[in-house]
């Protein structure tokens, strides 16, 4: 690595997290068996190297990704353990090579009697998004790095027929400063905020396929400072509630549909509270033993900068088609939608994504890929835009 670039790296604030994992992750593959080091774990540990071109909206330009990852696995008759972790670096155009993405996590199970189970889990992410993002404006010359962090546990009772799952959840976000064009900082700490959150279902066993419940969740908002857009404070709580139904026909046919409403209340009086059906779906369809098909659809709220709306919700569906031509070869194809609306307006922005992929397994250890992509972004009152992209690659996994 040239002298230069491995300063820059060294100062960015995501090689703390991917650098040394990076490091480390190498080491481990290159020089010892995994099962040397880790006496009773299932290490899995692999490396994706990706180049390909974009287009967007006329403006071309090349990448290359660089993506190691891990996953350590351990499971007793009570304990189930996992850590995983993974870090994306990236090139473009004319930049350096740049850590994109860097996250780590870990998840533990435990089985406190024949009927009760605690689980808990935490994680850490870190990104940074290109100054081309359409979710950016368009004067952004360095994007603020974003941070997730969060933690959950719940417990889960099995009495006869009827489940309880209770959950618990804290998190907190929060994004950097931006650098516009003409080099003035953006500060983004109206962005920044804790949160906090309780949920519960009960789900009843109709016949030995078919199961229905009802869930509740209730969530607490609070930000770091009020948003510079809306001269007001978003702290907020929301409450939610759905029923739906749980199915699984000998595994060919599982996954669950729910329906609801979500509320959002502010604790300033001058902004209206958010009101919206909410759905959330995700069937799996075994169509047959080379070939499966998946539909997911959610709605989500979260913060928007745009001015009057303190809120923006999110519509997605998203269908997925898996196919094995045979032990060698499989393609699969994607098609998505997505509507953003809000409150109390009538603007919206649609975006419809699609996309084919090829893959071919060398040997258990290297597999290549190649994609193309597709998608159209289009906002109330503003130009469509249009972004292509193929990329092709190689993965290396080690067990």
């Amino acid at each position: 690595m040239a002298p230069e670039l491995s300063a820059k790296l060294k100062t960015h604030p995501i090689v703390g997290v991917a650098l040394g994992a990076g490091v480390t992750f190498g080491l481990l593959c290159q020089t010892v068996q995994g099962e040397e080091i880790f006496g009773g774990w299932d290490l899995q540990s692999a490396v994706s190297l990706r180049g390909g071109f974009e287009d967007q909206d006329g403006n071309r330009s090349h990448m290359l990704v660089v993506a190691p990852e891990f996953t350590l696995r351990r499971e007793n008759d009570d304990l189930a353990l996992g850590i995983s972790g993974g870090a994306q670096f990236e090139q473009t155009g004319n930049n350096q090579f740049t850590p994109r993405a860097a996250g780590l996590g870990v998840d533990a199970t435990l089985q406190l009697s024949r009927r009760g189970q605690a689980n808990f889990a935490a994680n850490y992410s870190i990104e940074q998004p290109r100054n081309t993002d359409p979710e950016l404006p368009t004067d952004v010359k360095t994007p603020g790095f974003t941070q997730q962090f969060g933690i959950l546990a719940g417990y889960s009772h099995q009495f006869a027929k009827t489940q309880v799952d209770l959950r618990s959840a804290i998190g907190r976000g929060q994004t950097a400063d931006t650098t516009l064009n003409d080099d003035s900082i953006q500060s983004n700490a109206d962005q920044n905020a804790w949160r906090y959150g309780l949920g519960a279902r009960v789900t009843r066993e109709i016949t030995p396929t078919i199961g229905a419940f009802v869930d509740a969740q209730i969530n607490r908002e609070l930000y770091d400072t009020p948003s510079s857009a809306l001269n007001a404070s978003r702290n907020n709580w929301s409450y939610e509630a759905q029923v739906g139904a749980a199915v699984n026909f000998n595994e060919k046919v599982q996954g669950e549909v729910a329906f609801g409403q979500l509320r959002q209340t502010f604790d300033d009086a001058g902004l209206d509270a958010v009101q919206t059906f909410t759905y959330n779906a995700g069937l799996a369809w075994q169509v047959s033993d080379m070939a499966a098909l998946q539909l997911n659809v959610s709605t989500n709220v979260s913060p928007t900068s745009v001015a009057g709306e303190a809120m923006r919700v999110v519509d997605v569906g998203r269908l997925t088609y898996n196919q094995e031509i045979n032990t060698q070869i499989s393609f699969s194809a994607f098609g998505e939608i997505e509507r953003q609306h809000y409150q109390n307006s009538n603007d919206e922005i649609k975006t419809s994504r699609a996309g084919l992929g090829l893959q071919y397994l060398v040997n258990e250890q290297i597999s290549t890929f190649a994609n193309y992509s597709f998608s159209l972004r289009e906002p109330t009152g503003a130009a469509a835009s249009r972004r292509h992209m193929i990329e092709a690659g190689v993965r290396f996994n080690r067990q």
